[in-house]
């Protein structure tokens, strides 16, 4: 944990010098060039790590991991009896505006909670790298609406997709939904079905989502959801908007401010997880060392850890 602060404090300084020079055009630049050398002295040393390598190339090596290291150090743990999520939007412009700095960040940063080993599954929101593939452990169905895209990533070694997936477009040809039943096939609660969603709402007042209503309803069964959502609601409004038909029963993520960069993340509750079966959900954000990357509309992440008896 040490090593990986001494990153972030590398990445401070550098954006404290140029915020102080009034550059901002060096700050792209000098940051930019500060994560490129990073990958490649991590490229160096990473295979010098395990057979002895001299302290410097370690300690730099390690250093330069900071954004994987930290989110698998945070996330090493889980238990058996839960399910964790993650619901997390770092928009379009982390990848196409600055991808050497907030795409490289955020692809590390997200590898790094993968490999762990944590997670069940991920709903990603706008994720535009377009040549993406998570570490071996999970498997990724991908969807888009238009040119908006959701990937919904899953450990197959804990659970294997019963059927066929749906992509619902909640809003035209754009606001896409994943939808895909899973059944556990290791460990506690064995054989243990639940429908998958991962989704990117509409703002309130626009889009529809009769299609998604439908397709809950069709379900009647167990339920969880992932999403950039757009709304500032309770657990219940939400789940009673998704599940018109049956939200007497839901469990939810806090209403954590992760929108937007661009705001000071002033909005509270957009990026959700619910749940309408388990006893439990305990919530976090994540990732708030890949927003000082970012630039626009960035979000940071949620996790969420049902208890599901």
């Amino acid at each position: 944990m040490r090593l990986s602060i001494s990153f972030v404090l590398l990445h401070d300084w550098i954006i404290g010098r140029t915020i102080a020079g009034n550059h901002a055009s060096e700050h792209e630049s000098i940051s930019e060039v500060a994560l490129q050398e990073s990958l490649r002295v991590d490229e160096e040393c990473a295979a010098s790590l395990d057979g002895g390598a001299p302290a410097s190339c370690a300690l730099n090596a390690l250093q330069h991991r900071g954004l994987e290291e930290s989110e698998d150090e945070q996330h090493s743990g889980r238990n058996p009896r839960a399910i964790n999520a993650l619901q997390w939007n770092p928009r379009w412009e982390c990848f196409v505006r600055t991808p050497k700095t907030c795409g490289q960040g955020a692809t590390r940063a997200l590898n790094g909670m993968l490999r762990s080993g944590f997670l069940d599954f991920a709903n990603l929101v706008m994720w535009a790298d377009e040549s993406y593939r998570p570490p071996a452990q999970y498997s990724m169905l991908k969807e888009k609406c238009g040119r908006d895209v959701v990937v919904l990533l899953y450990d197959h070694a804990r659970w294997r997709p019963s059927g066929t997936h749906k992509v619902l477009c909640l809003q035209g040809k754009d606001r896409p939904a994943i939808v895909q039943v899973f059944t556990k096939t290791t460990g506690p609660f064995l054989g243990l079905s639940v429908m998958v969603i991962g989704a990117h709402l509409p703002h309130p007042q626009h889009g529809d989502l009769g299609t998604l209503q439908g397709t809950i309803a069709s379900w009647d069964g167990k339920v969880l959801f992932m999403g950039d959502t757009n709304r500032i609601s309770s657990g219940k409004s939400l789940w009673c908007e998704l599940s018109p038909k049956s939200c007497s029963r839901v469990v939810s993520s806090q209403l954590h401010n992760s929108c937007c960069k661009n705001t000071n993340f002033l909005y509270k509750g957009f990026d959700r997880i619910l749940a309408n079966f388990g006893t439990d959900l305990q919530s976090r954000t994540t990732f708030e060392s890949v927003a000082k990357l970012s630039t626009g509309e960035f979000h940071i992440g949620v996790v969420g850890t049902l208890t599901v008896g």
